[in-house]
């Protein structure tokens, strides 16, 4: 990918099989892309890019959720 591997810091195994399941439902795909936007929700690719955009947030973190202009 374009980032260096230090600065995934994250389990790729849930994307692997989300794409896995896409490739299976919907056979003739050419492309899968997975985006992880982190904590900065701004910080997306431009929806001109892609036909359909999936936004998962997690709320695990609690007290510690992306607010709108920051925390606080």
């Amino acid at each position: 990918g374009g980032c260096p591997h230090t600065a995934i810091r994250e389990d790729a195994s849930i994307n692997l099989e989300a794409v896995d399941q896409l490739n299976r439902r919907f056979p003739g795909l050419d492309l899968i892309l997975v985006e992880s936007g982190g904590d900065n929700l701004s910080a997306t690719f431009s929806p001109e890019l892609s036909d359909l955009t999936i936004y998962v947030i997690d709320v695990s973190a609690g007290d510690k959720l992306p607010r709108k202009g920051g925390p606080g």
